[in-house]
């Protein structure tokens, strides 16, 4: 009865597969039959063999399914799927290889705005001008040793070894006296010095509690004076050194020295406040940003300027938010130079745009067709007109003359600028003089005006050498405290070179008493 059973489970199992490959596999009839009379175990071996297939082929499928969704409806043919994946390979192929011969001929990646670190090999170092001979041109005046009068000097000091020449012995004869002048420095040792101070305490009965002297020029429940952290906090934050390095210098731990930077700094901060306003009443005024790392995360590090002062904001965004938090959203006098960059548009003040950024646009279209007659046509005609718009303001003429050249130089511009041009990246550049007429000619109008954000670009330029050795800011106080730091240490080097003095007078002050207002200790010249 088991067998009879078993043997008609196989016969029904078997008529089920040769079912299934006949209809859904579309084999031959005749393999299907030799198979069949083979036995099950020759039917089973067919239908792995089949299985197989059935995956090979639904992943070609897969594949021509994709091949065909990427192409237009026009290019479903076989061949040219084909020439498709040749093209796409080919592409590829030269996008590599132009990247290589990008970085064989030093090619700038972001035009002439790519930083010096990008650069394989410097531009001025080619064969030619490392065969030039150093030093100035020949007529050059030059800058050799200054000469001071007496009046002019510090310290006058006597030098007399004697009339006995200490060669042979015998009486010299006088002849009179020379000026010989030297630039030193004192003190010479550059050494902390550590000091205990026996303070006196007392007990006040009347106001029961304990009184004792103030230590003079240190900081309430601090082991550092004053003269130290504002010559530390001037070494790291204005002439960019390393804290490891002037913890070397000068003995202090590195956290005992960063705490002391944000102490100071909290100390300083309404200084830093009351700043801002002498920005906002300026007539010209100018912005500028740059990378900065805060807690290993990308953000920026902002300066805004005027003749006044410079004001420094660290913050992880680069939105418009920042410079509405300096200038506010009511309406400003004055004039505010800036790049192209949109953040600064939603300043409601006239806007001048910076012409040594589309001198840079134009240099770089020259490089980009370099065979093409009228791009360099185009650059030949029109640098030289930008160039002169960035200079003429600094010309020793009148302003009437100063007004009668720039109108004239604005003609030559909209002149140029309303050629036609078959070159894409000639019209480019036309249309952002065209765009953006509203923004780009207030330095006609206007002597005060730069047609340039330099001064800016100038402020941001430690910061950006900083940014090289420091890696930004390890945290959210950090980046405040430089902010902060830097504010005023920047608007100080505007007023006097003494600047350690201004930073230590004022501790000293705060240290007598903790509410007194620094700014005009700080910053008397600004009334």
């Amino acid at each position: 009865m088991r067998q009879f059973f078993g043997d008609k489970f196989k016969k029904i199992y078997l008529l089920f597969l040769l079912k299934f490959v006949k209809i859904y596999m579309r084999i031959d009839n005749e393999l299907v039959e030799k198979k069949y009379s083979e036995g099950l175990d020759s039917i089973l071996d067919l239908f792995a063999q089949l299985s197989i297939k059935i995956k090979i082929l639904e992943d070609e499928g897969r594949k021509l399914k994709n091949a065909f969704s990427d192409l237009k409806p026009n290019r479903t043919c076989p061949e040219c799927i084909v020439k498709q994946f040749s093209i796409d390979k080919l592409e590829e192929e030269n996008k590599s290889l132009k990247s290589k011969l990008n970085y064989r001929q030093d090619k700038d990646y972001f035009g002439s705005s790519t930083p010096s670190s990008k650069k394989i090999f410097k531009g001025k170092s080619t064969i030619e001008n490392i065969a030039k001979k150093g030093g100035a041109v020949k007529g050059h005046k030059g800058h050799g040793r200054r000469i001071i009068s007496r009046s002019q000097a510090d310290e006058i000091i006597p030098l007399d070894i004697g009339n006995i020449c200490p060669d042979c012995g015998n009486k010299a004869q006088y002849k009179g006296e020379r000026e010989r002048f030297v630039i030193d420095i004192e003190p010479l040792e550059l050494e902390t010095k550590r000091r205990i101070y026996d303070v006196s305490e007392y007990y006040c009965s009347h106001c029961n509690k304990k009184i004792s002297g103030r230590l003079p020029s240190v900081l309430p429940n601090n082991q550092y004076g004053n003269k130290l952290l504002v010559h530390c906090i001037e070494m790291h934050y204005l002439h960019r050194m390393t804290i490891g390095t002037i913890e070397n210098i000068w003995d202090v731990p590195h956290g005992i020295m960063i705490s002391n930077f944000h102490k100071v700094a909290q100390i300083f901060k309404p200084v830093a406040e009351q700043l801002v306003p002498y920005l906002k009443d300026s007539i010209v005024k100018q912005a500028d940003e740059t990378s900065w790392r805060i807690d290993g995360q990308n953000g920026y590090i902002w300066t805004f300027l005027s003749e006044q002062v410079i004001i420094f904001k660290v913050k992880k965004t680069r939105a418009s938010i920042v410079p509405k938090e300096i200038f506010g959203t009511d309406n400003l006098k004055g004039y505010l130079v800036v790049d192209r960059y949109q953040g600064y548009n939603q300043i409601k003040i006239l806007i001048q745009y910076c012409y040594e950024h589309l001198k840079r646009e134009i240099f770089d279209l020259g490089k980009e067709f370099p065979d093409v007659k009228e791009v360099q046509s185009f650059v030949e005609d029109f640098a030289p007109l930008v160039i002169k718009a960035i200079k003429l303001r600094g010309d020793s003429v009148e302003d009437k003359e100063y007004y009668e050249k720039a109108k004239e130089l604005k003609n030559e511009i909209q002149k140029v600028v309303n050629a036609d041009a078959q070159n894409f990246g000639i019209q480019r550049i036309q249309n952002i003089f065209r765009d953006n007429e509203t923004r780009l000619y207030h330095w006609v109008d206007d002597r005060r005006v730069p047609a340039d954000n330099n001064a800016s670009e100038r402020a941001l330029r430690g910061a950006a050498i900083a940014r090289k050795i420091s890696y930004g800011c390890g945290s959210e106080k950090g980046a405040q405290t430089r902010e902060i730091l830097m504010t005023i240490l920047f608007t100080l080097r505007m007023y006097t070179k003494d600047i350690r003095l201004r930073l230590k007078t004022a501790l000293d002050m705060y240290v007598a008493n903790d509410k007194v207002n620094l700014f005009p200790i700080l910053f008397p010249e600004l009334k």
